[in-house]
């Protein structure tokens, strides 16, 4: 998938979490987001697909990464906030996950604001 349309696609998991989405009613996309491990209101570690995490910087915040050890891409959303950053490599090797967060961090902090804590 390109870059636009994974860009597309992270849209409308933050367009589904408020009800504006056309493709799954908001309730389909909260189960997505959820760890259906723990009880409901807790924060598990994954669920559906997603790390989900508690943030300052977004409150409740889902996460994704992958590589095919040629390229390694990462993304954190926040749908409470509206906000999500995708940040990809062309490298797959040792250090492409650290290097991802870490800018993904700084991406945060400059249009957010707060300790990325990835």
């Amino acid at each position: 998938m390109s870059l636009e349309d994974w860009a597309r696609y992270m849209r409308e998991h933050l367009r589904g979490r408020v009800g504006e989405s056309e493709l799954l009613p908001r309730e389909a996309w909260e189960h997505l987001h959820r760890d259906p491990t723990v009880e409901d209101g807790e924060v598990g570690r994954y669920g559906m697909g997603w790390a989900v995490h508690d943030r300052p910087w977004g409150g409740r915040v889902i996460a994704h990464s992958g590589s095919n050890t040629m390229w390694f891409c990462v993304v954190w959303a926040s749908p409470e906030k509206g906000f999500a950053v995708l940040v990809a490599t062309n490298v797959g090797g040792d250090g492409a996950a650290k290097g991802t967060d870490e800018v993904a961090g700084s991406l945060i902090g400059a249009f957010v604001g707060g300790e990325f804590g990835g």
